[in-house]
């Protein structure tokens, strides 16, 4: 369909700066590496894959599709799964400035913490915010290690529930950056008021620090007044927004 027409037209375009955006999953495409076969002669500045951020999986990466982008030193954000080794395909990219990276086991926490610390550090100097999604019902604590440093590094850690509430802070514990961290956003929980309460104690007791404050969606219902409980809490214990 349009990623077959985008395909075709490009070549005929001069040199351009071009916006790739997936929502679903690439698989389902099977013109997409025609289309980023194509941008040689263009400036690719954004690669987000939604499908492989949002619902990462161990068999799934976006290895290939950010080999295609050829040349790579104009991209500045990509959002999606990398493997550790190809985070280092990053080293080719020193204008990036925003990543999105999802964690999705242990295994692939122990590969791809090290080599995206030592990317960051070494040439992504214009980074400005790198985002990180974990499971916590996945993940070990003992598996991670800390984020580098960037201007704004935000967590996103996903299905959460009360019984691992103490798990998820120690991931946020031992994830944390020197600086701490922007944000912290906890997506597709099911953690109720006494769990919410729990986790703004065990982050105030790990010292784990966030600049910009602690947003979760839980499908648990929590009323008006609980709302403003929890906030109250977590601006007096959190010292944050």
């Amino acid at each position: 369909g349009r990623v077959r027409s985008y395909a075709a037209l490009l070549p005929y375009l001069s040199s351009c700066k071009v916006v790739i955006i997936i929502q679903g999953d690439p698989d389902d495409l099977p013109d997409l590496p025609d289309l980023l076969a194509t941008l040689t002669h263009h400036h690719c500045t954004d690669l987000i894959l939604h499908h492989h951020y949002h619902r990462a999986d161990t068999t799934t990466t976006s290895d290939n599709l950010l080999q295609l982008v050829r040349p790579r030193s104009h991209l500045e954000v990509f959002k999606g799964c990398l493997t550790g080794e190809a985070v280092r395909l990053l080293q080719q990219c020193p204008k990036t400035r925003f990543l999105q990276l999802a964690v999705v086991s242990d295994h692939h926490a122990g590969c791809l913490l090290p080599q995206l610390h030592h990317t960051v550090t070494s040439t992504l100097r214009l980074l400005k915010k790198l985002v990180l999604r974990v499971s916590a019902a996945v993940v070990s604590a003992s598996a991670v290690t800390s984020l580098p440093s960037s201007e704004d590094v935000a967590l996103e850690l996903t299905d959460m529930s009360d019984d691992i509430v103490s798990h998820a802070c120690d991931l946020a514990q031992q994830l944390q950056p020197p600086g701490g961290y922007w944000r912290i956003w906890c997506y597709s929980c099911t953690v109720t008021v006494v769990g919410i309460q729990d986790m703004i104690h065990h982050l105030h007791h790990h010292s784990v620090k966030m600049r910009d404050g602690l947003t979760i969606f839980t499908n648990v219902r929590i009323s008006p007044h609980q709302q403003r409980q929890l906030v109250t809490l977590a601006q007096t214990t959190l010292n944050c927004d």
